[in-house]
């Protein structure tokens, strides 16, 4: 509708995040299926760190302490929240790397993203159209998420 009336359009960016973990609710801490996919539906809609970090208490709250792969999930949600926020499409992280690639109709401006790679200081590179290649924290998962969403909100605030 917005196209239709001149004005600029908003393209929703679904970030896929491909990362050395999984991130899953486990059937013995949600045995029930359908609780699990309308939680899975919740997670998939969070917008903000927010609303992740309410679903984590009411997660908890509901059934016990989180095994580590429903805090994995978690972790992944905020990143892809972090992701959609700068129009990042994909993220494939291992290594000590990972490859984030923009969408077409990223909100990032180009001169940001120059800026972003000047400070890193060889942290940052252009590898191609929209993709770029950032080296992260290796080790212990903590590290590695904490290192992706430094990234992000490097790039956000650039």
């Amino acid at each position: 509708m917005r196209e239709l009336a001149g004005g600029p359009t908003v393209t929703t960016v679904d970030p896929v995040i491909s990362v050395t973990v999984e991130g899953f609710l486990p059937d013995d801490y949600v045995p029930e299926v359908n609780q699990r996919l309308a939680l899975y539906q919740r997670l998939a809609g969070a917008a903000g760190d927010a609303e992740v970090a309410d679903l984590r208490a009411e997660l908890a709250d509901r059934f016990g302490p989180l095994p580590a792969a429903a805090g994995q999930l978690l972790d992944i949600v905020r990143i892809r929240v972090a992701a959609r926020a700068v129009g990042v499409e994909k993220i494939e992280a291992g290594a000590g790397k990972a490859l984030v690639t923009f969408s077409a109709a990223t909100t990032l401006e180009p001169e940001r993203l120059v800026r972003a790679i000047e400070r890193s200081r060889g942290r940052l590179k252009m590898k191609r159209e929209f993709t770029v290649e950032a080296t992260i924290a290796r080790g212990e998962w903590p590290r590695v998420r904490d290192s992706l969403l430094g990234l992000l909100d490097d790039l956000s605030r650039s």
